[in-house]
C-alpha cells in the first residue's frame, strides 16, 4: 500500500509538472525575471531628465509604508539613464526662498534669478498597477510618461 501511494504521488507530480516544463521560455528578460535576477538597467549615456512626482492619493499610507520616492531616486541614479530633477518639497522651499527675496528679507547677491530650474523631460509617478481587482494591492510599479521633447 505504501508503494502504491508513493507511485501515485510521483505520477501526480509528473502530470502536474509536465505543462510547466513544456511551456515556452519567453524572452530573456522574462527568463531573468523567472530566475529572480534583479538588476537595474544601466545606460551608457543620459536619455534625459526625470522628476519623481508623488500621486495625490498617497496609496502607501493605507499600507503603513513610507513614500517610495527615496528608493526610486536611488534606482534612477544607479541606472545612469536620467538626470534627476526635484519637483517635491525642494520646489516648495525654493518658492518660499523666492518670496523672502522678493520681500527683501534675504541678503543681496543671492542666486535666485529666473532660468535656473532644469526642465524635466519625463515624470515618474509611483502607483499600484494590478489587473486583478481582488488581489488586494498588486505590485508596485512606476508609470513613466513622456512630457515634451523626450
Amino acid at each position: 500500500m505504501k508503494k502504491l501511494l508513493c507511485a501515485l504521488s510521483m505520477a501526480g507530480l509528473a502530470i502536474g509538472a509536465g505543462p510547466a516544463f513544456a511551456a515556452n521560455k519567453g524572452s530573456s528578460g522574462h527568463q531573468a525575471e523567472q530566475k529572480g535576477i534583479q538588476e537595474i538597467p544601466r545606460c551608457t549615456r543620459k536619455i534625459g531628465t526625470v522628476a519623481i512626482v508623488e500621486p495625490d492619493n498617497q496609496w502607501w499610507r493605507e499600507m503603513n509604508l513610507g513614500s517610495p520616492e527615496a528608493i526610486l531616486k536611488i534606482f534612477v541614479q544607479q541606472s545612469g539613464c536620467f538626470s534627476l530633477v526635484n519637483r517635491g518639497r525642494a520646489m516648495q522651499s525654493r518658492a518660499m526662498e523666492r518670496a523672502m527675496a522678493d520681500s527683501g528679507e534675504l541678503q543681496s547677491g543671492s542666486n535666485l534669478a529666473k532660468g535656473h530650474v532644469k526642465t524635466a523631460d519625463y515624470y515618474l509617478e509611483p502607483n499600484i498597477v494590478s489587473g486583478n481587482k481582488n488581489s488586494g494591492g498588486g505590485g508596485v510599479g512606476g508609470v513613466l510618461g513622456g512630457i515634451g521633447g523626450g
